[in-house]
């Protein structure tokens, strides 16, 4: 009942507390270093992380097969790409991947370098590079993640299920606990 009487006197001010932190957040988010924030954070939740790079780096291979085969060189296929990006630290990689192949090195050579790319990209475009076939070889890296990014996304979905069911079943108890307290406490109260 406290609880309940604290909520009655005071919602106008929690709302107004809660308002004010979201738009300031949304604030923040919309500028740069916000905005790297977010993504950093994004990236680094455990499994919600690992489906957002997965992901990334199926659409990154697919698109760089696309357009290496359309005949794009490299160095603008990069460019478009990393404008295209929605996650401003895989952009920020993918800038300093073309910086990379402008400078000379192998795409391979320059993924490889990258924190955010894991080292097996690195290594099987390689094998695409010596082989000739880039294109097939950042295609088959798009499949290969893109199954890997399914799996990632089924492991949320799947553990999510359990924790919501959980969280629904505490809320629900917290209800009930409130309401059987407060009817006893209004029945104790009357003379016998």
């Amino acid at each position: 009942m406290t609880v309940s009487d604290f909520f009655s006197a005071n919602w106008l001010y929690m709302g107004v507390g809660i308002l004010a932190v979201g738009i300031t957040g949304a604030l923040y988010v919309r500028t740069e270093g916000g905005r790297r924030r977010k993504d950093q954070l994004v990236l680094k939740i455990p499994l919600i992380g690992t489906a957002a790079l997965k992901g990334a780096l199926a659409r990154f291979a697919r698109n760089m097969g696309m357009l290496v085969g359309a005949g794009v060189s490299l160095f603008e296929a990069l460019r478009l790409i990393g404008d295209t990006t929605d996650n401003i630290v895989i952009a920020e990689s993918v800038a300093r991947i073309r910086k990379g192949v402008s400078d000379g090195q192998l795409l391979s050579q320059a993924i490889a370098a990258e924190e955010v790319f894991p080292d097996l990209m690195g290594e099987m475009v390689g094998v695409g590079e010596e082989t000739g076939s880039l294109e097939a070889g950042l295609l088959k890296i798009a499949g290969f993640y893109e199954e890997e990014a399914d799996r990632a996304v089924a492991q949320v979905t799947g553990m999510l299920t359990p924790a919501l069911t959980i969280g629904v079943g505490f809320l629900v108890g917290f209800i009930a606990v409130v309401q059987f307290s407060s009817i006893y406490s209004i029945a104790s109260s009357f003379p016998e």
